[in-house]
């Protein structure tokens, strides 16, 4: 695969997140690949009161562990989380954390076959699922700390130069509201586009763009939607 021949790849989830990402693509994807991070959103942290009487955690996202963390040193709770990288990065903060599904609804019926609560949901501002809700509805005690925002940003003008080209462009997609923030950011682009995106949800407002194709990830994991990077610059380099 000739590296000028492939397609660019706009990284737009936040910062930390991001960068994880772009190593991954280059570990898999190898030497040569243009990648630009420009990250749509950055998290503002929020005091919260912490209710009490929990007996567990949930996290579903890093943002979230650092958010709680910040807020209090207690780590007497056992944390279920969405994700592998976010359970680790619980452990490292003290945690004991378990795995317990790749998104909130394996999370929410793995909990509810196994655990009785009371749930502390931890999350942020803007949620796909209400997890805590979805608890209570199923019978069992869920409290919430809303620990941090996710505020939008502009793209950067390296970021829109490359939307305004006639280039092939990748464009992966890890939630609802950064496929809606993307869709609005990218209106008027020229370039072709290609949505890599980790669930239909995510890629639904980037319909908007008309994209010349549009993949979900297999998985609803970031290993998902790596996987559909992958598949997405080998069919732009074999693209005219």
């Amino acid at each position: 695969m000739a590296a000028q021949s492939r397609p660019a790849i706009l990284i737009t989830r936040p910062a930390e997140g991001g960068a994880r990402f772009a190593r991954a693509l280059r570990r898999r994807l190898g030497p040569g690949l243009r990648i630009i991070s420009a990250p749509l959103m950055a998290p503002r942290w929020r005091d919260a009161d912490l209710p009490s009487g929990a007996a567990a955690l949930i996290f579903t996202s890093e943002a979230g562990v650092a958010g709680l963390a910040r807020l209090t040193g207690d780590r007497t709770l056992p944390a279920f989380c969405v994700g592998a990288h976010t359970a680790a990065v619980a452990r490292r903060a003290g945690f004991s954390a378990y795995v317990a599904g790749r998104d909130a609804a394996e999370l929410l019926g793995t909990l509810r076959a196994t655990e009785r609560g009371p749930f502390l949901v931890v999350r942020g501002q803007d949620a796909a699922a209400d997890i805590a809700a979805a608890f209570r509805e199923a019978g069992r005690e869920a409290s919430e700390a809303i620990v941090y925002a996710q505020e939008p940003r502009p793209l950067p003008p390296r970021a829109l130069r490359l939307l305004a080209g006639a280039g092939a462009v990748v464009l992966p997609v890890f939630s609802a509201r950064s496929g809606a923030l993307l869709a609005e950011a990218a209106r008027g682009a020229h370039a072709r586009l290609m949505i890599a995106a980790i669930s239909p949800a995510a890629a639904r407002p980037l319909d908007l763009l008309r994209p010349a194709r549009t993949l979900c990830a297999e998985t609803p994991t970031a290993a998902g939607v790596l996987d559909a990077v992958a598949m997405l610059v080998g069919a732009g380099d074999k693209t005219p």
